[in-house]
């Protein structure tokens, strides 16, 4: 149901995402201009320039975006703040069809998204847990040591191999090798994982049975906070997940790793589960954890 004259109300995580920025965007006035900074929760609110690029790319098509007006203006705005994209980095990006990567898990199969996404990240947690036979009680301390070094591996092994497959080979079949595995997680501890960021997931599926299991992300609460004001449209800062070397090094058009993925599960070929989760880095792990316990 469309709230009177427009608009949608403003959730409590949302209004709460903003004032946490309020110390970062003070000089800001491109971002202010766009977003309703004092917004309280529920009140209804419309973001114009965004409603005018969804009009745009409804009457247009996405070219609008990608080789037209509304990608013109957001490459002049980031010349103009010091940035250095250029509209061929639009005009040439072509979406990508990768096939999943999958495991046999328990008598199901296990679907996940291929690098650059931290997909397999997943399917390492539950290669382990089934090469290790955990089967300690729920509410153990055993049992959450176990899984917290278990995700621990996972993540080492994720930062160590997994990248932009243009530009670097992941080592598929090793990284779900249930040996290797079991080896790295005997011999090796890694750092703990924190965060926080600005994540939607949700699955729709439809009459036929098709499944579509989506996300999508700006990262960090808004992104970078660079924010066109014309078309409303704010970054993201995902090349907050470069480094100078590893798979991951900064190089030019590479994508980095990054932590968006979802899950789905068939048994017997027929899809039984869609899943996914926010969370950064925590995603792989939450999405292991979600099924193993109440699927």
């Amino acid at each position: 149901m469309r709230p009177r004259g427009g608009g949608f109300p403003a959730s409590p995580s949302f209004v709460k995402a903003i004032e946490s920025l309020k110390g970062d965007i003070v000089n800001n006035n491109d971002f202010k201009s766009v977003y309703p900074i004092d917004a309280r929760p529920w009140d209804v609110i419309r973001i114009e320039p965004l409603i005018r690029t969804f009009e745009l790319i409804m009457e247009h098509g996405p070219d609008i975006l990608y080789r037209g007006e509304v990608g013109e203006a957001l490459v002049n705005y980031v010349q103009s703040i010091g940035g250095v994209m250029e509209m061929s980095d639009l005009t040439e990006y072509e979406p990508e069809w990768r096939d999943p990567l999958s495991i046999d898990y328990k008598g199901l199969t296990i679907y996940e998204s291929p690098p650059n996404t931290q997909g397999i990240t997943t399917l390492m947690i539950l290669k382990l847990l089934e090469k290790l036979n955990v089967n300690v009680n729920a509410w153990s301390r055993s049992r959450i040591e176990t899984y917290l070094g278990i995700y621990r591996i996972a993540y080492e092994l994720r930062d160590s191999y997994v990248g932009d497959p243009r530009f670097v080979d992941v080592p598929i079949n090793k990284l779900l090798d249930p040996e290797f595995l079991v080896s790295t997680y005997m011999s090796r501890v890694s750092k703990q994982l924190s965060g926080s960021g600005d994540t939607t997931y949700f699955v729709v599926v439809d009459r036929e049975g098709n499944i579509v299991s989506a996300i999508q992300s700006l990262y960090q609460h808004f992104g970078s906070l660079v924010t066109e004001p014309k078309y409303g449209i704010t970054l993201n800062d995902r090349a907050s997940d470069f480094s100078m070397d590893g798979p991951n090094a900064l190089m030019p058009r590479k994508r980095p790793l990054h932590t968006l993925s979802t899950v789905i599960i068939t048994k017997d070929g027929e899809p039984k589960y869609a899943l996914g989760t926010s969370g950064g880095p925590l995603q792989a792990a939450a999405a292991h954890f979600i099924y193993n316990e109440h699927c």
